[in-house]
């Protein structure tokens, strides 16, 4: 393993630095990849400093309404994060101003105030997903048992079979 100089440690940090305070001036633009969590798509795009912090920072007012809009449609964080496909601590910094609420998520919300009879549609197909992992887990179980059962009579018939060693 190669160690690194202090001359090389301190050229690195100094060109790091550099390239901080020219992203800072707005002189450099950031390579921006962005995922969506339900189609996984990817974009990439190339944005400014204040482009940035403009895109992390959450506005209070559309926070309150979110968590506005999941109490109209009768949904508990926990059943949220589920029909949205993230977890439980995602929605709570989406709610508290922490995080940057994915419009994805906030456009589905949006959707099923209007149509609310998409969201029963939705936890029923989740529910019989759920049932269905159940069943695949009782499966294992059972086979589990079944072949720990098999090995058990497999012991005791050959116990019984060997012969008796008098003392």
């Amino acid at each position: 393993m190669k160690t690194k100089t202090k001359s090389q440690e301190r050229n690195r940090f100094e060109h790091l630095e550099k390239e901080l305070l020219d992203l800072k001036a707005g002189k450099t633009r950031m390579k921006v990849t962005t995922v969506d969590p339900f189609s996984n798509a990817m974009t990439v795009h190339y944005e400014t400093y204040e482009e940035m912090q403009a895109r992390h920072k959450t506005k209070p007012k559309a926070a309150a309404e979110f968590k506005q809009l999941r109490q109209s449609v009768g949904l508990t964080q926990k059943a949220a994060a589920e029909a949205l496909r993230v977890s439980p601590r995602t929605l709570q910094g989406w709610e508290s101003s922490r995080c940057p609420i994915n419009p994805t998520a906030e456009t589905f919300l949006r959707v099923i105030r209007t149509h609310p009879e998409i969201l029963d549609e939705l936890l029923v197909r989740h529910t019989s997903q759920l049932l269905a992992k159940e069943t695949g887990l009782e499966k294992k179980v059972r086979r589990t048992a079944e072949r720990v059962g098999r090995k058990l009579a497999r012991t005791r018939a050959s116990k019984a079979r060997a012969p008796q060693r008098s003392k």
